[in-house]
């Protein structure tokens, strides 16, 4: 580790000078790694999608000196046996992720957030992606990854997604999203609102209080002649806390 650390000063130099020694294509793989990394992509990557990703780093018009295999070589090439730039997640060295010292403080470009988001995460680092999109204040970018991650499952950016809906006057959206998020594994909200309503119905609660309890209307002629009176709302808690305890014991 201490070796490892101690050559991170010197990697970090060599690589940041790349492209004024002559080496765009270097610096490119490695700046590639360093954002793809920054947004919360987790994930190992293999070297084509770092290839891909680099173009996007390259200086216009795309340098022809630094031949591809040999930047490739360049960013992998272990230093003094400390280190590399880019560092393999495997044996096979079929995938590959920055070397954990270098840092970029430059903002991402957005078509890395766009693919990483989209194409290269798993539902967990698209979590991730997503929250440092909403952070950096590229809400399209965030409503993309936890959309895509709460169309799988994930609870979090159900939640998630829900805040950036309603944060962008889409109300009606939001709570749908927030409905679908479980309370608890495999119970949602939408089914603790279907659990409480027929416990009240259990314990004899009027269908006219059942509803008002659950903010819907009465369908026909019960909204003109049925009303709630005082003993029913108390009838309502006394039965939730009841059937609910009872629950539990289950």
């Amino acid at each position: 580790m201490a070796a490892h650390v101690g050559g991170g000063p010197e990697l970090e130099d060599i690589w940041r000078h790349g492209p004024a020694a002559g080496h765009p294509r270097g610096y490119a793989l490695v700046a590639a790694a360093v954002d793809l990394a920054r947004t919360g992509l987790s994930a190992p990557l293999s070297r084509g999608r770092i290839e891909e990703a680099a173009e996007l780093y390259l200086p216009p018009p795309p340098p022809a000196a630094e031949a591809a295999e040999a930047a490739w070589e360049g960013a992998t090439w272990v230093r003094h046996e400390v280190a590399s730039l880019l560092v393999p997640a495997d044996h096979g060295q079929e995938r590959w992720r920055a070397l954990d010292y270098l840092m970029r403080e430059e903002p991402v470009p957005a078509a890395v957030l766009w693919r990483a988001a989209l194409d290269w995460a798993g539902d967990e680092d698209r979590f991730a992606i997503g929250v440092t999109s909403y952070t950096d204040g590229d809400h399209a970018v965030a409503e993309t990854a936890w959309r895509r991650a709460a169309e799988n499952g994930v609870t979090e950016a159900m939640y998630n997604l829900g805040v950036l809906l309603q944060e962008d006057g889409r109300t009606g959206e939001a709570e749908q999203w927030w409905r679908r998020a479980p309370i608890l594994p495999g119970f949602t909200f939408n089914e603790g609102r279907h659990t409480h309503r027929t416990w009240l119905a259990e314990d004899g609660v009027p269908e006219v209080a059942r509803a008002a309890r659950l903010g819907h209307r009465m369908r026909g002629m019960g909204e003109v002649y049925e009303h709630v009176t005082p003993a029913m709302r108390s009838r309502c808690a006394p039965s939730w806390k009841t059937a609910g305890a009872a629950a539990c014991r289950r």
